[in-house]
């Protein structure tokens, strides 16, 4: 913009009262494109109108990846822009003082929250004909296909947990289940491995003892210990099995409540 000598910032704020009405319903192509001329311009403003601008991008981002397009192509090119936008976010708001503004934080975690449920649930692990992809690897003998999501993913992943690992675990431990079976596709393994352990890391537990419900699995197995125990001791282990539920997945417990029925 400086090489051009243009400012983007009348435009932005026409953008902003634009949208600043609450009656505008979502458009996906003008929202695409009005969040691709944000993405470019975001850089060039003044730190007195950023705020509303990121506030927009976010908005207009969690339409896009919210509305999970039964149109698989067209739902991974929101998600690559989604996910090119947000770095670049990411990145924005390091040199900007957004102390005090617990609304930013929020936003950014919805906004991972949605992306980390696509990624473990509807992105597709496989490389298909015709799919784009990357080869990595170029020193082994047969390197490994990486669907396009891939890398971006990873890079917003390991930047988001360097600047803020806080947040980034707070956006999975919403979908704490879902990664847990996204560890058993080979392309979504590391990831969902990362984001896993920034959730025990974070400290923060998973389920609330008082509010969700055990599986229904769990739940016949309680109830099958507890007919051979005493009361007391019946209600030790169920005490026990809450504060487990508490830290755990419900889809780790049920996994690890399998082990013995494998063997």
């Amino acid at each position: 913009f400086d090489v051009i000598r243009y400012s983007p910032e009348d435009s932005i704020n026409a953008l902003l009262r634009y949208y600043d009405d609450a009656t505008i319903t979502a458009r996906g192509g003008m929202d695409r494109a009005v969040l691709k001329w944000l993405a470019c311009a975001v850089h060039a403003v003044n730190d007195d109108i950023i705020k509303e601008c990121v506030s927009l991008l976010i908005k207009l981002t969690m339409r896009l990846v919210g509305s999970h397009s039964s149109d698989y192509g067209l739902l991974l090119d929101d998600s690559l822009l989604a996910m090119e936008i947000l770095y670049g976010v990411d990145d924005k708001l390091c040199h900007v003082d957004l102390v005090g503004n617990q609304n930013f934080t929020q936003d950014q975690v919805d906004l991972y929250s949605a992306l980390i449920e696509l990624f473990a649930l509807k992105w597709q692990s496989e490389v298909r004909g015709g799919d784009l992809f990357e080869a990595l690897g170029e020193n082994e003998e047969r390197p490994l296909s990486r669907p396009v999501w891939h890398r971006p993913f990873c890079r917003l992943l390991q930047t988001g947990l360097a600047r803020d690992s806080k947040m980034v675990a707070s956006a999975a431990n919403r979908n704490s289940d879902l990664l847990m079976k996204a560890l058993f596709a080979a392309n979504k393994r590391w990831a969902a491995f990362k984001l896993i352990v920034a959730i025990a890391k974070s400290n923060e537990t998973i389920n609330d003892s008082d509010s969700d419900e055990l599986n229904q699995e769990t739940q016949s197995l309680l109830e099958s210990w507890q007919e051979h125990l005493h009361e007391e001791e019946a209600i030790e282990l169920e005490a026990d099995i809450y504060a487990t539920f508490k830290w755990l997945p419900k889809e780790l417990m049920r996994m690890l409540e399998c082990w013995n029925e494998d063997e």
